[in-house]
């Protein structure tokens, strides 16, 4: 079991062909879905504690549709979102029109 952070380079799961889906994922015969699927889940794979994180660049349909979550969610925020998610919420730089990266 990892004590530390940089342990959990040790502890990672060997991709798979198929991104990691089977015959049952609505996306399975879709190969750009799949091929885009498994470049996120190399970045995933081949990145280690310590290096930058690499910037991923969204499309313009993926954009939408975080967008489209975001807003929707956000809507529901105020009624049943935490306090403490609220507080931490409020202070974030996301928006309905750009998806934030872990190296932004």
């Amino acid at each position: 079991f990892p004590i530390k952070i940089a342990e959990l380079d040790r502890c990672k799961i060997v991709p798979s062909d198929n991104a990691g889906i089977g015959p049952d994922h609505p996306g399975f015969n879709d190969e750009e879905y799949c091929k885009r699927r498994k470049m996120f889940a190399d970045i995933a794979y081949n990145y280690e504690h310590g290096n930058p994180i690499p910037h991923v660049e969204y499309t313009k349909e993926e954009i939408a549709t975080w967008g489209a979550v975001f807003t929707r969610v956000s809507s529901l925020n105020e009624a049943h979102a935490c306090k403490e998610y609220k507080k931490v919420s409020n202070n974030s730089t996301t928006t309905n029109n750009h998806v934030i990266n872990s190296s932004d």
